[in-house]
């Protein structure tokens, strides 16, 4: 490391030397910036050179609070892809053994490939709103790691069973029987494979088998029998303490996709159990397996508690002090019981406009309507309690939170807001054209309401004609007509509603009503690049 990185080596000799001088400390911020700047210089070195910093970085007295603090300083310049998709690189290039390795690359290689695959689920896990395409590619275009083994299997497995888009159905005991023999060498703590030769993509296949029989064990024993059980949890994750840290890795990623049930739990708190109380290890499994175990105990944590949903990961700042941010009160059952709809979103939209962002609280307050079918309910109370703020940038602020929230569902919730507006503006009683900012905002929130719905309109038709088609359907439009593609034109709501807002309009304007002249004037200054485009199409 003092070779790659004087600079780094200094600063992780400093922190973990115990006679280090207390003196003179230095924020984490700081430390955490000067880690990041050197790791940005050894990340164009060789692949070697970038493990061996890693390691002693993520493996230090810090831990991975020392990386965590580093993907931290990435991320606040915007870089973290960047970082990330040198990992999957190396983690790609680390899956196969080339041609005419000796012994010395073949545990360079593994060491690549197993340090690797962990911070890159470590980073997933912090950072949970990455697509996994954005982990390994970043934002350069001349990158594809998607063909890398941890890009199916994060594609594949998510934090829970609903994220997750493997089947659910349980393997067969065909598809089972293959591995049976190999988990039972893991059962007495000797691996399977050759760790000179192997594939670590072949590796992770063997993932969802590997789960299945263990789970099956706890299926089919007794409560009294669950200590031997517990044993063989030990001794298969004490088979991976060379250069397969990953399996258990991905194992706990497998048991986070399965369903909640008794012998889930009772596989977790066994691997709890085993990561706390391993075997006998010298000092540099002792190293690695505190790695793995620092990688996923929070989420065995989280999965040993299995009636509430996965806390959503936040900035780093604040998973790392393990704060929980502010739960809406209104969501708690005592409030819930005691408040009724209108007035429980009407708490969401003020407490969001304060906090300036709607929390998973909120939004999931948001979904339940949109999945009720009732999308106009939280549309009308919060556009009304929108039009009710006095200042301009009130308004603005409070409409772009409307129509983030309204994303969810975009074509109905887009199409409830227009026409929520319309009817505000066309009310006789309203004195809005004497309000120049309401007129204005308005406007301007309409056209982007309308905009929205139809380019969301637009691209789920595309998704549709995208998709395969069975060999029935393709016979069935290959025998329509014109007419049905006239009567499918017609069939357009966004269309249909936008050409009822301007009848709406035009009636009004012909009488010479005020208000709608001066809400039309903002209107047609912010749509015309909208009106250009829809007539285009």
């Amino acid at each position: 490391l003092m070779l790659y990185s004087a600079e780094l080596f200094q600063m992780l000799a400093q922190t973990c030397s115990p006679l280090a001088q207390p003196s003179v400390h230095q924020p984490l911020i700081l430390r955490a910036n000067s880690a990041k700047m050197a790791v940005d210089k050894m990340l164009r070195q060789t692949n070697n050179a970038v493990i061996n910093v890693l390691l002693k970085l993520a493996s230090g007295s810090g831990g991975l609070f020392t990386f965590d603090s580093v993907c931290a300083s990435f991320c606040a310049d915007g870089n973290l892809t960047y970082f990330s998709s040198k990992l999957a690189m190396i983690n790609g290039q680390s899956e196969r053994p080339p041609e005419g390795m000796d012994m010395d690359d073949g545990r360079q290689r593994a060491l690549a490939f197993n340090l690797s695959f962990i911070l890159l689920t470590r980073m997933r896990f912090i950072y949970n709103d990455l697509r996994p395409s954005e982990l390994v590619n970043g934002s350069g275009r001349g990158m594809d790691n998607t063909q890398s083994c941890f890009f199916k299997f994060a594609s594949q497995y998510g934090w829970t069973a609903a994220d997750s888009t493997t089947p659910m159905n349980p393997l067969s005991d065909e598809e089972k029987a293959p591995f049976i023999e190999r988990v039972n060498l893991l059962k007495h703590a000797q691996p399977f494979w050759d760790p000179r030769t192997v594939d670590y993509a072949e590796l992770v296949d063997s993932v969802p088998y590997i789960g299945e029989i263990l789970l099956d064990d706890f299926k089919i024993k007794k409560h009294e029998t669950y200590d031997h059980l517990n044993e063989n949890i030990k001794n298969v994750l004490h088979a991976f303490r060379d250069d397969a840290n990953f399996m258990i890795v991905c194992l706990v990623q497998w048991i986070c996709a399965q369903r909640v049930c008794d012998e889930r739990q009772s596989l977790v708190k066994s691997f709890i159990h085993a990561l706390e109380f391993p075997h006998q290890l010298n000092p540099t499994q002792q190293e690695r397996m505190a790695l793995t175990s620092a990688a996923c105990r929070r989420t065995l944590d989280d999965l040993s508690i299995c009636d509430r949903l996965r806390d959503p990961r936040f900035t780093w700042i604040i998973n790392c002090a393990k704060r929980k941010l502010p739960t809406v009160p209104f969501t708690l059952p005592a409030t819930n019981a005691q408040s009724s709809d209108a007035e429980m979103l009407k708490q969401a939209f003020t407490y969001a406009r304060q906090q300036a962002w709607g929390s998973p609280n909120v939004l999931q307050l948001v979904d339940r309507c949109n999945k009720a079918g009732v999308v106009e309910n939280w549309c009308m109370v919060w556009l009304s309690s929108m039009l009710k703020l006095s200042t301009n940038d009130e308004m603005v602020a409070a409409g772009e939170l409307c129509l983030a929230a309204g994303v969810m569902s975009p074509v109905p919730c887009m199409l409830s807001f227009a026409r929520s507006i319309t009817e505000y503006i066309l009310e006789r009683n309203v004195d809005f054209g004497c309000v120049e900012p309401k007129a204005l905002v308005s406007a301007r929130f309409l056209v982007h309401c309308l905009q929205l719905a139809l380019h969301a309109y637009w691209r789920q038709q595309k998704e549709k004609l995208a998709k395969p088609l069975k060999s029935e359907e393709i016979e069935r439009r290959r025998i329509k007509t014109e007419e049905d593609d006239e009567e499918m034109d017609e069939g357009n709501p966004v269309e249909r509603s936008i050409q009822v807002i301007f009848e709406k309009f035009l009636r009004e304007t012909r009488a010479g009503h005020l208000k709608v002249l001066s809400m039309l004037k903002n209107y047609v200054e912010h749509s015309k690049v909208f009106l250009t485009l829809w007539l285009l199409e």
